[in-house]
């Protein structure tokens, strides 16, 4: 009987019953409902014998537990990654709550000018039906729009958005590394050597108040003087590096969850796909 439900679940998760369900609700007189009735009338050949139906059941069953499984680790990533940023970055006081052994100095007050150049002089907007196919990610405010021919910057870098940003609570900033083509809408910063990581700036940058400092109506725009002249508070150098590479470690670890649950899911599609008539 518990075959039988799982396989019913599965089969209300397949394409061909989403779409009849879709053809369903474009004939009834009050548009995307459907009643219990409309629904029972939707079947689907069953040529599997009750040991059939046992086995696919115990190994869908089986893919959804892993999927879970994954998917509350990279929640449990997620939330590692906020503690770590809530708890190893100074605030008023100037001393984080969790530190690496060795390091106990107050972290200093700063501008971000005082520790980063800005490159936007560098950048080149173009338009989508002039650009050269290539492999060079090309930035806008919200990150990669597409991929072109040529570079702009060649480094590591700091991308912040300028304007058009879709997503004023999760600001978007995006540390990069090698060629890359920017646009008008992203400036462009990278930490002055012996005085910062650029790395570690990004998330700096990125635990700041930068809401407080956009101008504009509509579309909110991040003035370059409003972005240079931004409170930061940083270590010395060698912690600013260490904290920069837990937290890409970390990212990393969330990138692969990332991918090992997009090829489970791609997985589970395929075989509902195959599995069911």
């Amino acid at each position: 009987m518990f075959s039988l439900i799982l396989q019913s679940a599965n089969l209300i998760c397949t394409q061909e019953f989403k779409k009849e369900l879709h053809r369903k609700t474009l004939t009834t007189a009050i548009p995307q409902k459907i009643n219990k009735d409309e629904i029972r009338k939707i079947t689907f050949f069953d040529s599997t014998s009750s040991d059939e139906r046992k086995k696919i059941g115990s190994l869908l069953e089986k893919i959804n537990f892993t999927i879970t499984l994954h998917e509350e680790k990279k929640q449990q990533l997620k939330c590692l990654k906020s503690a770590l940023l809530q708890k190893m970055f100074a605030y008023k006081s100037g001393y984080p709550a969790i530190r690496f052994e060795g390091f106990s100095d107050e972290w200093e007050q700063c501008k971000l000018g005082d520790v980063a150049d800005r490159f936007d002089n560098l950048r080149v907007p173009v338009i989508a039906n002039l650009r050269k196919n290539g492999d060079t990610p090309y930035y806008g405010a919200n990150g990669i729009q597409d991929y072109v021919d040529g570079y702009t910057h060649d480094g590591e870098y700091i991308l912040v958005a300028e304007d058009g940003a879709n997503n004023l609570k999760n600001y978007p900033i995006n540390y990069v590394s090698g060629r890359i083509w920017v646009n008008n809408h992203a400036h462009v910063l990278q930490a002055i050597p012996y005085l910062a990581s650029t790395r570690f700036l990004g998330y700096e940058i990125g635990r700041s108040n930068i809401v407080s400092l956009l101008v504009g109506g509509g579309r909110a725009k991040l003035n370059a003087d409003a972005l240079m002249n931004m409170n930061l508070n940083l270590p010395k150098i060698k912690e600013q590096e260490l904290i920069a590479d837990l937290f890409q470690k970390v990212e990393i670890s969330i990138t692969l969850q990332n991918y090992k649950l997009d090829k489970l899911k791609n997985l589970k599609s395929s075989l509902l796909k195959k599995m069911f008539i």
